[in-house]
């Protein structure tokens, strides 16, 4: 099936010409870049360009043939050529920290998002979709080169541009890409998600520009801040030395000083028979040892995943994060290098690392429980939209509803966990585990929620029903979100299903409301999308903006309850927006 291709390394004359003339004749191709890495403020970051249909690829080196990549790249803009990527952000950036000219966004077609969206459970990387449908044959170059690295000792920023299995690499992913966008959009249509792409689409190209931006960086706080946490763990290290723990990152080291020391008795256990000691079980110990542990290794992997990488990889005080506009299955966003979307929320001290560029301030926008009201919306429970409707705190009505009134503080909470967990398809047991508390107050509590509120359970049940139902008819369970994806799991794992209708129907809204945000010219004040947050900044006089903001990102016709969000700001800095 990969038979009779042509695949060209453009080294003279006659070869320019030949791919100005090939190109001359397309109206849809494929561009690939080969980089040095993944950070492309790098200094000579894209080393060759790969312009390919789906039986013809050539492979231009950057550095030698640099005014010729210009003049075709024109060429591919000036003829509305459209133009296939398989991560799109990426490329971009590849040709853009040249001086390329890059394609224009609107001609753009990227192969990973469609092949998220039509298969919402499989990989997404090229080689894996290569193998998928044409078997071992689409990875036998990256096996080939993979070999010629480690006999060479290269890497991908020291092979030879002029390396026959490097640039013929290169043409076959652009081949495969070329193949792939001519594939799925056929699948797009059939399965009416040309809408949910044209959405996706969108938001790709306003989370480019957000990394385009970058993040500005306090730096003498920054230093300051690690000065401080290593001073920390040293005298952390010392205590934990005095209860017999001579590495706090051994597990045999601090079991062993538990045992020692606390006559700790271990009940849960991995599947290799050790004691487990995570940090769920260390916080429900009462030791000396157990929270010195778990700070010491709180400050090490929070110095080592943020510090570090603001203070080693920024440019002129910014970092440039990467976001993943489809990380999950359920299509929300993440922010990875660094991975600021897993900072726990209570952590300021690290996001007061985070400012707004010179004159500007930031605002913090937040929809307000978004996933218990898209709850409520998907239920139809009465009581559940009752309480949205009236504007009060769902946690505390919830409370009231099972326990009574007054609601202690602590009946919040219990409500606030279980209805999160829930939302999470997570069981009693897990929240149970997860609390701190026996199974029989979880199970009371969900006995009387389910009373009071009765169509959350049938929701959840019915969704599963569904679900096996179209498993039958159709080949494999799934659930259709309120932007109109559709998400698949395995067979065995129906449970998730009611997490990813919630959770993929609050991403659908975050990117719908980016995309309005963009028409009227507020996208590209987002410095980050959080969660269910947008992160904003806007000049210190704006403060008009900042609310016309909040007003766009507030939804009332979509669902069956309002999704109101509450605006912080203005901000000197990120840290600001949350109380320790």
């Amino acid at each position: 099936m990969l038979d009779g291709l042509s695949v060209t390394l453009v080294d003279s004359l006659a070869d320019a010409k030949e791919l100005l003339d090939w190109l001359e004749q397309q109206t849809d191709i494929a561009i690939d870049t080969e980089t040095t890495g993944l950070d492309w403020w790098t200094p000579d970051f894209t080393r060759l360009v790969q312009f390919g249909n789906t039986d013809t690829a050539y492979a231009v080196g950057v550095r030698e043939w640099w005014q010729l990549l210009q003049q075709a790249l024109y060429l591919v803009r000036d003829r509305n050529i459209t133009v296939a990527m398989h991560n799109s952000k990426f490329d971009m950036h590849a040709l853009e920290a040249v001086g390329l000219p890059a394609p224009e966004w609107h001609n753009l077609a990227d192969t990973l998002v469609m092949d998220h969206l039509c298969y919402p459970i499989r990989r997404h990387g090229l080689k894996a979709m290569g193998s998928r449908v044409y078997g071992k044959e689409a990875t036998v170059g990256d096996q080939l080169l993979k070999k010629r690295f480690h006999d060479n000792g290269w890497s991908w920023d020291t092979v030879p541009v002029e390396e026959p299995t490097y640039w013929a690499y290169g043409c076959m992913d652009t081949i495969l890409t070329a193949r792939f966008a001519r594939d799925l959009y056929s699948e797009l249509t059939d399965r009416k998600l040309l809408q949910a792409y044209e959405r996706e689409m969108a938001t790709t190209s306003i989370a480019y520009r957000m990394e385009c931006r970058g993040l500005r960086i306090d730096l003498p706080y920054t230093e300051r801040l690690r000065e401080e946490w290593e001073c920390e763990k040293i005298k952390l290290r010392l205590e934990l030395e005095t209860y017999g723990v001579a590495n706090p990152n051994s597990k045999a080291d601090v079991v062993a000083a538990l045992r020692a020391r606390d006559k700790w008795d271990p009940y849960e256990f991995t599947e290799t028979g050790e004691p487990k000691l995570d940090k769920t079980v260390l916080s429900r110990l009462t030791s000396d040892i157990a929270p010195r542990v778990l700070r010491y290794k709180r400050l090490e992997k929070w110095t080592s995943a943020y510090l570090d990488h603001f203070l080693s990889e920024n440019v002129n005080g910014y970092v440039h994060p990467t976001i993943n506009t489809l990380a999950a299955r359920t299509g929300r966003m993440s922010i990875q290098r660094p991975a600021l979307q897993t900072l726990p929320a209570g952590e300021n001290s690290i996001r007061r690392c985070i400012l707004p560029p010179e004159g500007h301030s930031l605002w913090a926008t937040d929809y307000d429980a978004q996933e218990l009201r898209v709850l409520a919306h998907l239920s139809g429970d009465p009581g559940l939209l009752d309480i949205f409707r009236r504007g009060v705190d769902p946690h505390t009505a919830v409370a009231a509803a099972v326990y009574g009134e007054p609601v202690e503080p602590w009946q919040r909470k219990r409500a606030k966990n279980v209805q999160f967990a829930r939302a999470y398809g997570a069981g009693a047991f897990k929240i149970a585990e997860t609390a701190g508390v026996t199974l029989a107050e979880i199970e009371h509590f969900i006995n009387v929620y389910n009373m009071q509120f009765p169509g959350v359970d049938r929701f959840m049940r019915e969704t599963e029903t569904v679900a096996q139902s179209r498993a039958m008819s159709e080949g494999e369970p799934y659930i259709i979100t309120a932007g109109g994806r559709w998400i698949n799991t395995e067979p065995d794992k129906l449970y998730t299903l009611v997490n990813y209708a919630i959770q993929g129907s609050c991403a659908d809204l975050l990117k719908m409301k980016l995309v309005e945000l963009d028409k009227v010219g507020l996208a590209d004040n987002v410095v980050l999308p959080v969660h269910d947050e947008l992160l904003f900044s806007f000049p210190e006089e704006d403060l008009d903006s900042a609310h016309e903001a909040r007003h766009i990102m507030e939804e009332y016709e979509l669902f069956s309850v309002p999704l109101t969000c509450h605006t912080t700001g203005p901000l000197t800095s990120w840290g600001d927006d949350h109380d320790e």
